[in-house]
């Protein structure tokens, strides 16, 4: 496996402008270069295996509407999914949860009815966890009592 090199944003910078200058005036490929060139500082050193240091990621969530939020968390779970010898057990546990979920849209609905109807100023502690204890029975009858797979 070939080892990933750690460079500084300035640097990956400099390698990305030299690649598109390359792409352009001697591969002749100048679409090429314009794709390398829109590409995110983030983005190429990731597709040339090279780390930066201290990168400077937005938040998945920035300037993104809920459904694009939901579509990136379910692709991120399917992603997990995918590779499971590369993640914790916690991690697949949130990915099949996540896509579970978003497969039953209608558990989703009525969780939130639930809480919906016990969050009010007046609610009671046991009120709060009695309705807490519904939406948990309804994403996990078992009650994690559930032999581990």
């Amino acid at each position: 496996m070939r080892k990933r090199h750690t460079l500084t944003r300035e640097q990956v910078e400099r390698r990305k402008d030299q690649a598109v200058k390359f792409t352009r005036d001697v591969v002749g490929d100048p679409d090429r270069a314009d794709e390398i060139e829109g590409e995110s500082l983030e983005s190429y050193a990731e597709r040339r295996k090279l780390k930066l240091e201290n990168p400077t990621m937005p938040h998945y969530s920035q300037g993104k509407t809920r459904a694009e939020r939901m579509a990136f968390l379910e692709q991120d779970a399917r992603r997990i999914l995918a590779a499971p010898d590369k993640h914790t057990a916690a991690e697949l546990k949130w990915a099949e949860d996540m896509l579970e979920a978003r497969s039953n849209p209608a558990n989703l609905s009525q969780a939130v009815g639930i809480l919906q109807d016990a969050y009010r100023p007046a609610a009671t502690r046991a009120e709060l966890a009695q309705a807490i204890g519904e939406v948990l029975d309804l994403f996990d009858p078992d009650g994690g009592d559930a032999p581990a797979a």
